[in-house]
C-alpha cells in the first residue's frame, strides 16, 4: 500500500478501505479479491475509524473478522501509509447525499 514515504510517484487511486477488505488485505491477504491484490499496492489507502468500532462491536460474536480488535487495530493499522479517517458529521452528511443520489441513479 502506497504511503508518504517520500515516493514522487502519485498514488494510482485513492481508497477508502471498508473492514472486510482491511482485515483480508492486511491480516488474510489470500481472501482479498484480484481487482484488490492489483488496486492495493499503488494506491493511496484510507481506513475509518468506524471499522474499528465495528470490530469491537462484533467482538466475541459468531463471524467476528478478528478476535481481539484493538491489539489487531494497533498491529495492523497504526502504521506509515495508512491514514486512519475520523468520523465527522459533514462526512456522514455527505455519505447520505450520495446514497440517496445512487438510489436515485438506480431507479432511472
Amino acid at each position: 500500500m502506497h504511503g508518504s514515504t517520500g515516493s514522487k510517484t502519485p498514488p494510482a487511486a485513492k481508497v477508502l478501505m471498508d473492514t472486510h477488505a482491511l482485515v483480508w488485505a492486511l491480516s488474510e491477504p489470500e481472501l482479498l479479491s484480484a481487482e484488490g491484490h492489483r488496486l492495493l499496492p499503488d494506491s493511496e489507502v484510507a481506513v475509518s475509524v468506524a471499522s474499528l468500532w465495528e470490530l469491537l462491536l462484533k467482538k466475541g460474536k459468531p463471524g467476528a473478522l478478528v478476535a481481539d480488535p484493538l491489539p489487531w487495530w494497533e498491529k495492523f493499522v497504526l502504521r506509515p501509509g495508512i491514514r486512519v479517517l475520523g468520523i465527522r458529521q459533514s462526512r456522514v452528511i455527505a455519505l447520505g447525499r450520495l446514497a440517496f443520489q445512487q438510489v436515485l441513479m438506480n431507479e432511472r
